[in-house]
């Protein structure tokens, strides 16, 4: 668990002519101890000469951002947005574990996914964490040791770091309003709609947010509950690559006798709608998704139990159907 350096909260801004600023240096401090080291910035500041061309803001008021770079648009420059957090050991290597910790921590939390380290250094760390939401400049997070002069070296590299950077740094367009235009040429070419895989699924042997479990036997005592499962492929989504795709899937249920004549057909059983996570560019497996039913069958015998799907994104596209078939046997 990373710990943090208590220090006093301050407002700075170092003095630049107008026509000269390049760069500002926005720091939020947090309650939660994430605060800057105001006389190693200073420092830090001196130490790479950027006095004259930069301008640094700290404040515990994130509309600070706001307020900057509107100032920025009249006085010119690139705004950068960091946090500033430290390590509580001069050990180059319990800072690599503890840093290393975080980060993999972090790539299971839903925010915090994709986090980018810009600057890999064994005494600093600078992480980038993606765009999400209504987010539209980059949070950088600074990472040091547990010395004055080890956090001004750390906050001059991550000042190099930007000021030969400045292409990366900067407002963006909020990430909910980015849009990948790739992905509807993507899905204009998807190939027919596949199952990648289909299980009778075990619901006792599964893990609370694990994976389906594959059920032994496809052996159901009447009344018992069959849930099944199946992975699919190249499933369209509405408005794809934006902020607002998403999937819609019909499935019609139809449930045949094996051992006897008997056929039941449900239309309509049920329509799958869900909302796809936003990512730019959309990942490999965009137009991936799953579906799960279930209920139970009243009569002894043996059974095909077809889920008839349609993809109701891409309606009138040939293979936009597909059927996952299941064979049980009900006993009493």
């Amino acid at each position: 668990m990373l710990k943090f350096l208590p220090l006093t909260l301050s407002l700075l801004a170092v003095p630049a002519a107008a026509q000269d600023v390049e760069a500002w240096f926005v720091i939020i401090n947090q309650n939660d101890g994430r605060v800057v080291d105001k006389a190693a910035w200073n420092a830090a500041v001196a130490q790479e000469g950027l006095e004259a061309s930069t301008r640094t803001v700290i404040d515990t008021d994130f509309y600070a951002i706001d307020r900057t770079i509107a100032t920025a648009k009249t006085e010119g420059g690139t705004v950068a947005f960091f946090l500033a957090t430290n390590v509580p050991t001069t050990d180059p290597a319990r800072f690599d574990k503890v840093v290393k910790s975080f980060l993999s921590s972090s790539a299971r939390q839903p925010l915090l996914e994709g986090l980018e380290v810009l600057l890999d250094q064994p005494e600093c760390r600078l992480i980038r964490k993606p765009l999400t939401g209504r987010e539209f400049i980059h949070t950088d997070t600074i990472v040091t040791m547990d010395s004055p002069q080890l956090r001004q070296d750390c906050y001059a590299m991550s000042m190099r770091y930007m000021m030969n950077n400045l292409e990366q740094f900067g407002p963006r367009t909020p990430f909910d309003q980015q849009i990948d235009e790739n992905a509807a040429a993507r899905q204009e070419a998807l190939p027919p709609m596949a199952i990648k895989s289909q299980a009778l699924v075990n619901e006792a042997a599964r893990q609370p947010g694990g994976p389906p479990v594959r059920r032994a036997s496809n052996v159901y005592k009447t009344g018992e509950r069959i849930s099944l499962h199946a992975n699919l492929l190249n499933v369209g989504r509405y408005d794809p690559g934006t902020s607002k795709a998403r999937y819609e899937i019909n499935m019609d249920l139809v449930v045949t006798r094996l051992d006897e004549p008997g056929v039941q057909r449900m239309p309509s059983a049920f329509v799958y709608r869900g909302q796809s996570t936003h990512r730019i560019p959309v990942p490999d497996d965009y137009f991936d998704n799953f579906i799960t039913a279930g209920f139970a069958l009243p009569d002894p015998g043996e059974y095909r139990i077809e889920l008839v799907l349609t993809d109701l994104s891409r309606p009138g596209v040939e293979g936009a159907v597909v059927t996952v078939p299941y064979e049980v046997e009900v006993v009493e």
